[in-house]
């Protein structure tokens, strides 16, 4: 069951990640326009790297790391930007490479996405997720302690979702904490 949930948890951050667009900067919560260098959004619009930069990953995983993915994506009522951040070298101490998933989604009503939190709550509940205050509207936490934080964060209709897989010695659940309530009160 725990395999299970590791599965969903996995699946569902990583769900539309695998559109590299480089080293552009993306935005969100506007139009997308599709141009042939790639997704433009308003000039208006907040900049999505900004919301979650290198700096902040590389306070979580304790250690220098780079962009590995990164893409921004609508469909139906839902703006979705994700992006993950592997770290620059494998740790010595746990023989892991740590990396970090992100995804920020604008939902067109707030119920759509408390809905959606609920649902995965629950469904990870027995597996031992757990509601975290202080976090937003709502939010949840689970790890099994040795390999991955995840949290999932709502404040009014936007979400986000944040997993750190393959925790090494250096990766840093206090900054997971810290930066992934930062984030929450800054949307």
């Amino acid at each position: 069951m725990k395999k299970l949930c590791c599965f969903i948890i996995i699946v569902t951050c990583l769900s539309a990640c695998g559109q590299s667009t480089g080293n552009k900067t993306l935005n969100i919560a506007g139009t997308v326009k599709a141009t042939a260098t790639g997704l433009l959004m308003d000039e208006a619009d907040a900049d999505m790297q900004e919301i979650f930069s290198q700096a902040d990953a590389e306070k979580i995983l304790g250690e220098p790391a780079h962009l590995s993915d990164s893409s921004t994506s609508t469909r139906a009522d839902t703006t979705i930007f994700q992006s993950s951040y592997i770290a620059n070298n494998t740790d010595k101490k746990s023989g892991k490479t740590g990396n970090i998933y992100f995804m920020y989604e604008q939902y067109s009503n707030a119920s759509t996405a408390h809905d959606l939190l609920a649902y995965y709550k629950t469904t990870n509940e027995k597996n031992g997720a757990k509601s975290v205050t202080g976090v937003g509207d709502e939010a949840w936490f689970h790890t099994d302690g040795q390999n991955f934080y995840f949290i999932m964060a709502r404040k009014g209709n936007k979400m986000i979702r944040m997993k750190v897989n393959k925790v090494t010695a250096t990766t840093s659940l206090d900054a997971f904490n810290t930066i992934a309530k930062e984030i929450v009160e800054r949307m």
